[in-house]
């Protein structure tokens, strides 16, 4: 391939052929000469406000052997044909090889061709609303020749001048694949989706613009694989859209297009069933103290021992108090309370065993109190006088309680004779 890079190339003159009104493709003259094929060219339309002809020429095959003395790329009038002859009017560019194909890029430039066709000699000024044909030849000559004649060789593209636009009507570019755009949905929710566009045949590359009603969703998206994705975030629920994917095409393939309509979901309705709540609150009051007292007290208590009994020495026998709970209801903010126990003298007819051989040992069951101490059967006088069986301190919360237990031991003296012995156990809370 012979690649020409033109730089801004001005056309060195132009004549044109008048006619009536506007031109239509039905008023191109026949080309001269031995026309080998297409000139391609890009763009394909313009506007004479605009500087650039167009920026690319090209050809799909070259010139025949004997044609290589070179190429001229020439805007021509079609003279009549009973002429040999088409002046060479505008020339863009020489090309020495020609024996391949051509690609040539510009810009070509539309300024001397502007200027020759409003000049008044032709009687064809721009702005008089009539149109005019012209023709841009990419012509094989001999030997320098300046003509082309219609002997020569030619690749031919066609115009159109109308008003202030002109338009190649016969030109084609390369031929290219048809394709077809298939546009899917996905993961459709009340505020998004995701389009999916295949291209097909998937060797296609380019790029597809998806479209929601009409409007440009983001730059276009790159086609791979014949695939082209986009992800919506914006949606609005239950909401109907037409969503478009237009694929641009490429060097071999057409640009095609496809469509599919979308309805977000909607928001789910919410069920709700309402009951009425009912209270009474009572008037607030501030509870009355009702002082310290024992709330529970013991019931009957038994002490038993081991059936036999060595004369001479100490019989024991023991027994549990049971629970015994304090309550301190005073709400105040200082301070204590003590619970003492003793016991009186065990009697049995006219004998006795006195409270020093009777003892304990105080357990805290629950609360805030503390337990007494352990008192020893026959030791420091027993339980013959108040001992304490629990203490606490002070509140100014209603209801304070102290449960206290208490395991009973008793030392029977070796002289002690057999019977059934009762006495009392008391309690004070002081």
């Amino acid at each position: 391939m012979t690649l020409v890079t033109i730089a801004a190339i001005a056309l060195a003159g132009l004549t044109s052929v008048p006619v009536a009104a506007h031109a239509a493709e039905s008023d191109i003259p026949p080309t001269w000469g031995t026309t080998l094929g297409t000139l391609h060219l890009e763009p394909s339309s313009g506007s004479f406000s605009e500087k650039t002809l167009f920026t690319r020429a090209w050809t799909d095959n070259g010139f025949s052997a004997s044609q290589r003395g070179g190429a001229m790329l020439v805007v021509s009038q079609i003279y009549p044909q009973d002429s040999d002859l088409v002046a060479r009017r505008g020339f863009l560019a020489d090309i020495n090889v020609i024996d391949e194909n051509v690609d040539m890029t510009g810009p070509f430039s539309w300024t001397r061709f502007q200027r020759s066709l409003g000049d008044a000699s032709l009687g064809l000024p721009l702005t008089d609303g009539k149109g005019s044909t012209f023709t841009i030849l990419l012509a094989g000559f001999r030997n320098g020749n300046s003509f082309f004649v219609p002997s020569q060789e030619n690749y031919v593209a066609h115009g159109v001048i109308e008003g202030d636009t002109w338009r190649i009507v016969d030109v084609a570019g390369p031929t290219k694949t048809a394709t077809t755009t298939t546009l899917a949905s996905s993961e459709v929710t009340q505020t998004g989706a995701t389009l999916t566009a295949t291209v097909a045949p998937n060797e296609a590359t380019g790029t597809v613009q998806f479209k929601k009603d009409g409007s440009a969703i983001g730059t276009p998206a790159a086609v791979s694989g014949g695939i082209a994705t986009t992800t919506l975030t914006d949606l609005t629920a239950a909401t109907a859209y037409a969503f478009t994917a237009e694929y641009s095409g490429d060097a071999t393939h057409e640009a095609s297009a496809g469509s599919v309509g979308v309805t977000t979901q909607a928001v789910p309705s919410v069920d709700t069933s309402e009951s009425t709540v009912g209270v009474t609150v009572p008037t607030a009051a501030t509870p009355t103290p009702t002082g310290l007292k024992i709330s529970v007290k013991p019931q009957a208590i038994t002490l038993t021992g081991s059936t036999q009994r060595t004369v001479g020495q100490t019989w024991e026998a023991s027994g549990e108090l049971g629970t015994v709970e304090v309550k301190d209801d005073r709400q105040i903010t200082s301070g204590s309370w003590t619970l003492n126990g003793r016991v009186s003298a065990l009697s049995n007819g006219d004998s006795s065993i006195s409270a020093s051989n009777v003892g304990w040992t105080p357990t805290k069951v629950s609360g805030a109190g503390t337990a007494g101490a352990a008192v020893t059967a026959g030791e420091n006088g027993g339980l013959t006088g108040d001992k304490p069986l629990a203490t606490g301190t002070a509140s100014t919360t209603p209801n304070v309680t102290t449960q206290i237990g208490a395991g009973i031991t008793l030392k029977t003296p070796a002289d002690a004779p057999a019977g059934n012995y009762t006495g009392t156990i008391t309690l004070t809370l002081i």
